[in-house]
């Protein structure tokens, strides 16, 4: 069992590379209206699966209460879309991992499918207007380029970081099944 200074520690870590990522992200203007990068979500796919669905989660708060509160945005009708949008996003991902079934790229999409329809959801209770619901299919398709871009981030990292002998999970077993994953998820998401 982790214990709770080393799970603060690693939500920590990647909560604040997730909120630099996001400000970054932020100051670099996007090709498409109401489209925004969405690359600092690397960090939530990371800790799902990585450490699991309760990492994930707490990795998507501290990112979209930092970066809300950097950016101007907290308490706003924004912040509560993209709040709620993370957060199940984040527990989304973490299922979807501990289930089995889908590779990284799988679990990213989910993710970004997630993230979007409650975030459409959540904006048509701040709004009051149905009319938000148009968006719906145009961000599905602009997430799913950023779900395989933080897919593709994070196959990465972890290869890197296994070549060099850094462990991201906590038991031996975990690593290997989870590597194979690594290894096999590209043909698997392929083939849905």
């Amino acid at each position: 069992m982790v214990n709770h200074s080393v799970r603060v520690m690693r939500t920590a870590l990647l909560g604040a590379i997730g909120t630099a990522v996001y400000l970054i992200e932020t100051l670099i203007p996007f090709p498409l209206p109401f489209g925004r990068w969405g690359l600092s979500n690397f960090t939530v796919l990371a800790a799902a699966i990585a450490f699991g669905t309760r990492e994930a989660v707490s990795v998507a708060l501290v990112k979209s209460l930092l970066g809300s509160i950097f950016t101007g945005t907290f308490l706003g009708p924004v912040f509560f879309m993209s709040f709620f949008g993370n957060l199940t996003a984040a527990f989304a991902q973490g299922v979807a991992w501990k289930l089995r079934i889908f590779g990284i790229f799988g679990v990213s999409l989910i993710g970004s499918v997630v993230n979007n329809m409650v975030q459409v959801t959540a904006g048509r209770l701040i709004l009051g207007s149905s009319a938000i619901f148009a968006l719906l299919p145009y961000m599905l398709v602009l997430g799913s380029f950023g779900a395989f871009a933080n897919a593709l981030i994070v196959k990465r990292v972890w290869s890197h970081a296994s070549s060099s002998g850094i462990i991201f999970s906590t038991s031996s077993k975990n690593v290997e099944n989870d590597s194979s994953r690594f290894q096999s998820s590209e043909s698997q998401d392929r083939g849905r």
